[in-house]
């Protein structure tokens, strides 16, 4: 839930700064949480929950994103300067998920995939896991290039 409330923070302090910086952050927002819900989804799966109540839980969690957008635009409404304000609270809510929840779950070890018979079916090994991660990581630094370099268009078209 502290995720999704800095997203909607993000998202807030970005759109009260311009709103191609506010498209940019909701695009950004959007390819990163597609795969986060889904990953949700299937720990919700694995912890016993049915597709229903799996689904129930990830919507209630992406509520707390609309809390967080509401409440920054709010903020930054009344008092004018805020918005600096809001993206450095979300970045110090970024690095503490990333060094308090997010880092202490990776495996650097080879992750396999065992059948009944004891056989491996398939080895997701750390170098592929770190050349899949690295390939978003530099996507979506291209991405946001791509709106630096043509965020006068993006300017004048909104």
């Amino acid at each position: 839930m502290i995720h999704n409330f800095a997203d909607g923070f993000a998202i807030a302090g970005t759109i009260s700064v311009s709103v191609s910086a506010g498209l940019a952050t909701s695009l950004a927002m959007l390819f990163h949480e597609i795969p986060h819900e889904f990953g949700d989804f299937a720990c919700y799966l694995k912890l016993g929950c049915s597709k229903y109540q799996a689904i129930g839980f990830n919507l209630i969690s992406c509520v707390w994103c609309y809390i967080g957008l509401f409440l920054g635009l709010g903020f930054s409404s009344l008092l004018d300067g805020l918005e600096v304000w809001l993206v450095l609270i979300t970045c110090g809510c970024f690095i503490f998920l990333a060094t308090m929840q997010i880092f202490p779950e990776m495996d650097i070890y080879n992750v396999a995939k065992i059948n009944e018979n004891d056989s491996v079916i398939w080895t997701y090994r750390f170098g592929h896991r770190l050349i899949a991660g690295s390939s978003g990581i530099v996507l979506g630094w291209l991405i946001m290039f791509l709106f630096a370099v043509f965020e006068e268009d993006l300017n004048d078209s909104f």
